[in-house]
Protein backbone atom coordinates (compact mmCIF):
# COMPACT_ATOMS: atom_id res chain seq x y z
CA UNK A 1 0.00 0.00 0.00
CA UNK A 2 1.30 3.34 -0.96
CA UNK A 3 1.82 5.57 2.36
CA UNK A 4 0.89 8.95 2.06
CA UNK A 5 3.16 12.06 2.75
CA UNK A 6 2.61 13.05 6.03
CA UNK A 7 3.88 9.66 7.44
CA UNK A 8 7.28 10.01 5.70
CA UNK A 9 7.95 12.97 7.02
CA UNK A 10 7.41 16.02 10.07
CA UNK A 11 6.95 20.02 9.73
CA UNK A 12 10.15 21.20 11.15
CA UNK A 13 10.10 24.40 13.34
CA UNK A 14 6.22 25.14 13.20
CA UNK A 15 6.92 25.01 17.35
CA UNK A 16 6.16 28.82 16.68
CA UNK A 17 8.35 31.02 18.05
CA UNK A 18 9.34 27.92 20.59
CA UNK A 19 12.88 26.98 18.95
CA UNK A 20 16.27 28.52 20.53
CA UNK A 21 16.79 29.53 17.40
CA UNK A 22 13.93 31.94 16.51
CA UNK A 23 14.48 33.71 20.22
CA UNK A 24 15.88 36.77 21.25
CA UNK A 25 19.27 37.68 19.89
CA UNK A 26 21.85 38.14 22.54
CA UNK A 27 24.31 41.41 23.11
CA UNK A 28 26.87 39.23 21.53
CA UNK A 29 29.09 38.45 25.01
CA UNK A 30 29.02 35.37 26.76
CA UNK A 31 29.92 37.24 30.04
CA UNK A 32 27.80 40.14 31.03
CA UNK A 33 29.16 43.13 29.75
CA UNK A 34 31.74 44.68 31.67
CA UNK A 35 31.14 48.51 33.67
CA UNK A 36 32.95 50.05 31.03
CA UNK A 37 30.63 48.46 28.61
CA UNK A 38 27.36 48.99 30.07
CA UNK A 39 28.49 52.66 30.81
CA UNK A 40 29.21 53.21 26.84
CA UNK A 41 25.83 51.73 25.79
CA UNK A 42 24.28 53.90 28.01
CA UNK A 43 26.11 56.65 26.51
CA UNK A 44 24.75 55.68 22.96
CA UNK A 45 21.20 55.04 24.47
CA UNK A 46 21.43 58.74 25.80
CA UNK A 47 22.62 60.21 22.43
CA UNK A 48 19.73 57.94 20.61
CA UNK A 49 21.98 55.07 19.32
CA UNK A 50 19.92 52.48 17.98
CA UNK A 51 22.51 49.76 18.36
CA UNK A 52 23.15 50.99 21.86
CA UNK A 53 19.10 50.53 22.42
CA UNK A 54 19.08 47.06 20.96
CA UNK A 55 22.09 46.46 23.18
CA UNK A 56 20.59 47.18 26.22
CA UNK A 57 17.20 46.21 25.04
CA UNK A 58 18.86 42.71 24.77
CA UNK A 59 20.45 43.27 28.52
CA UNK A 60 16.77 43.90 29.59
CA UNK A 61 15.07 41.46 27.93
CA UNK A 62 17.75 38.69 29.58
CA UNK A 63 18.12 40.05 32.64
CA UNK A 64 22.15 40.14 31.15
CA UNK A 65 24.10 42.84 33.74
CA UNK A 66 20.98 44.39 34.94
CA UNK A 67 17.40 43.56 36.25
CA UNK A 68 15.07 41.60 33.91
CA UNK A 69 12.45 43.96 32.92
CA UNK A 70 10.71 43.09 29.51
CA UNK A 71 8.72 46.62 29.38
CA UNK A 72 11.99 48.47 29.21
CA UNK A 73 13.79 45.89 27.08
CA UNK A 74 10.57 46.33 25.08
CA UNK A 75 11.09 50.26 24.96
CA UNK A 76 14.74 50.62 23.57
CA UNK A 77 13.46 47.46 21.00
CA UNK A 78 10.84 49.81 19.94
CA UNK A 79 13.06 52.95 19.75
CA UNK A 80 15.89 51.36 17.52
CA UNK A 81 13.08 49.46 15.34
CA UNK A 82 11.76 52.95 14.29
CA UNK A 83 15.49 53.63 13.38
CA UNK A 84 15.62 50.70 10.89
CA UNK A 85 17.66 48.60 13.15
CA UNK A 86 16.56 45.11 11.75
CA UNK A 87 16.91 43.08 15.09
CA UNK A 88 14.77 45.70 17.21
CA UNK A 89 12.16 44.99 14.73
CA UNK A 90 12.51 41.58 14.79
CA UNK A 91 12.36 41.59 18.51
CA UNK A 92 9.41 43.48 18.85
CA UNK A 93 7.72 41.48 16.37
CA UNK A 94 8.56 38.72 18.61
CA UNK A 95 7.75 39.96 21.27
CA UNK A 96 4.17 40.99 19.82
CA UNK A 97 4.03 37.51 19.15
CA UNK A 98 4.79 35.60 22.33
CA UNK A 99 2.89 38.33 24.15
CA UNK A 100 6.57 38.54 25.99
CA UNK A 101 6.03 42.00 27.99
CA UNK A 102 3.27 43.13 26.09
CA UNK A 103 -0.42 41.92 24.96
CA UNK A 104 -0.35 39.57 22.03
CA UNK A 105 -0.53 41.23 18.62
CA UNK A 106 -0.08 39.02 16.05
CA UNK A 107 -0.99 41.92 13.31
CA UNK A 108 1.46 43.84 14.63
CA UNK A 109 3.73 41.16 15.06
CA UNK A 110 3.39 40.51 11.01
CA UNK A 111 4.43 43.77 10.57
CA UNK A 112 7.73 44.08 12.30
CA UNK A 113 8.42 40.66 11.09
CA UNK A 114 8.00 41.98 7.89
CA UNK A 115 9.93 45.63 7.90
CA UNK A 116 12.97 42.91 9.48
CA UNK A 117 12.54 40.76 6.52
CA UNK A 118 12.83 43.19 4.13
CA UNK A 119 16.21 43.93 5.26
CA UNK A 120 16.99 40.90 5.02
CA UNK A 121 16.49 39.05 8.04
CA UNK A 122 16.20 35.56 7.98
CA UNK A 123 14.60 34.60 11.26
CA UNK A 124 11.90 37.49 10.62
CA UNK A 125 11.06 35.82 7.24
CA UNK A 126 10.79 32.43 8.86
CA UNK A 127 9.09 33.73 11.12
CA UNK A 128 6.38 35.29 8.34
CA UNK A 129 6.45 32.06 6.67
CA UNK A 130 5.05 30.19 10.04
CA UNK A 131 1.93 32.92 10.11
CA UNK A 132 0.98 32.54 6.69
CA UNK A 133 1.40 28.85 6.67
CA UNK A 134 -1.05 28.57 9.88
CA UNK A 135 -2.81 31.63 8.84
CA UNK A 136 -1.98 33.16 12.48
CA UNK A 137 -2.52 37.15 11.73
CA UNK A 138 -2.81 36.91 8.17
CA UNK A 139 -4.92 34.78 5.57
CA UNK A 140 -3.54 31.10 5.54
CA UNK A 141 -1.68 30.97 2.15
CA UNK A 142 0.80 27.94 1.60
CA UNK A 143 2.13 30.46 -1.67
CA UNK A 144 3.40 32.65 0.60
CA UNK A 145 4.69 30.78 3.61
CA UNK A 146 6.70 29.05 0.85
CA UNK A 147 7.71 32.23 -0.45
CA UNK A 148 9.48 33.31 3.28
CA UNK A 149 10.78 30.07 3.63
CA UNK A 150 12.89 30.14 0.74
CA UNK A 151 14.21 33.89 1.46
CA UNK A 152 14.74 32.24 4.93
CA UNK A 153 16.63 28.86 3.55
CA UNK A 154 19.00 31.55 1.41
CA UNK A 155 20.26 32.95 4.22
CA UNK A 156 20.79 29.71 5.83
CA UNK A 157 17.62 29.27 8.35
CA UNK A 158 18.31 25.32 8.05
CA UNK A 159 14.15 24.80 9.34
CA UNK A 160 13.27 26.68 6.40
CA UNK A 161 15.16 24.55 4.16
CA UNK A 162 13.29 21.38 5.77
CA UNK A 163 9.84 23.13 5.69
CA UNK A 164 10.55 23.93 1.72
CA UNK A 165 11.21 20.28 1.48
CA UNK A 166 7.40 18.83 4.03
CA UNK A 167 5.75 21.27 1.28
CA UNK A 168 7.42 19.91 -1.87
CA UNK A 169 6.31 16.33 -0.21
CA UNK A 170 2.46 17.67 0.17
CA UNK A 171 2.24 19.52 -2.71
CA UNK A 172 1.29 22.83 -0.52
CA UNK A 173 2.37 26.02 -2.61
CA UNK A 174 4.21 23.76 -5.15
CA UNK A 175 3.71 20.96 -7.11
CA UNK A 176 4.45 17.93 -4.95
CA UNK A 177 8.19 16.86 -6.10
CA UNK A 178 9.82 14.35 -4.12
CA UNK A 179 13.15 14.89 -5.86
CA UNK A 180 13.29 18.59 -4.70
CA UNK A 181 11.97 17.44 -1.52
CA UNK A 182 15.05 15.23 -0.75
CA UNK A 183 17.22 18.11 -1.89
CA UNK A 184 15.76 20.16 0.74
CA UNK A 185 16.10 18.01 3.15
CA UNK A 186 19.88 17.15 2.30
CA UNK A 187 20.29 20.94 2.56
CA UNK A 188 18.84 21.62 6.16
CA UNK A 189 20.99 18.41 7.29
CA UNK A 190 23.86 20.13 6.00
CA UNK A 191 22.69 23.43 7.95
CA UNK A 192 22.59 21.38 11.28
CA UNK A 193 19.00 20.37 11.47
CA UNK A 194 18.82 16.91 13.25
CA UNK A 195 15.13 16.21 11.92
CA UNK A 196 16.05 17.03 8.64
CA UNK A 197 18.27 13.09 8.86
CA UNK A 198 15.44 11.46 10.10
CA UNK A 199 13.17 13.09 6.72
CA UNK A 200 16.09 11.74 4.70
CA UNK A 201 15.94 8.18 5.95
CA UNK A 202 11.76 8.21 5.53
CA UNK A 203 11.59 9.74 2.23
CA UNK A 204 14.92 8.00 0.93
CA UNK A 205 13.08 4.70 1.52
CA UNK A 206 10.62 5.73 -0.92
CA UNK A 207 13.02 6.86 -3.67
CA UNK A 208 15.13 4.76 -5.94
CA UNK A 209 19.05 4.75 -5.68
CA UNK A 210 18.71 6.97 -9.67
CA UNK A 211 16.21 9.37 -7.88
CA UNK A 212 18.44 10.00 -4.83
CA UNK A 213 21.70 10.49 -6.89
CA UNK A 214 18.91 13.14 -9.17
CA UNK A 215 18.27 15.11 -5.75
CA UNK A 216 21.43 15.11 -4.22
CA UNK A 217 22.80 16.94 -7.60
CA UNK A 218 19.73 18.82 -7.09
CA UNK A 219 20.79 19.88 -3.86
CA UNK A 220 24.49 21.14 -5.38
CA UNK A 221 22.22 22.96 -7.47
CA UNK A 222 20.54 24.89 -5.06
CA UNK A 223 23.66 25.53 -3.12
CA UNK A 224 24.92 27.22 -6.11
CA UNK A 225 22.03 29.46 -6.39
CA UNK A 226 22.56 30.45 -2.98
CA UNK A 227 26.12 31.23 -3.49
CA UNK A 228 25.57 33.71 -6.33
CA UNK A 229 23.03 35.32 -4.76
CA UNK A 230 24.69 35.94 -1.26
CA UNK A 231 23.32 33.85 0.77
Amino acid sequence: MKRTASTIVILAGFLLFGCAKNGMPKTGTVEPPSDKAKTSILKGVAAGNAIAEFELGAMAHDGDGMAKDLGKAFELFLKAAAQGEHRSQFNVGLMYAQGDGVPQDLAKAREWFQKAADQGDGRAQFNLGLLYYQGQGVPKSFAQAIEFFQAAAKNGIADAQENIGVMNVRGEGTPQNRIDAYAWFLLAAKSGSSSAKDNITKLGAHLTADQIAEATKRAGEIGKEFTKKGK
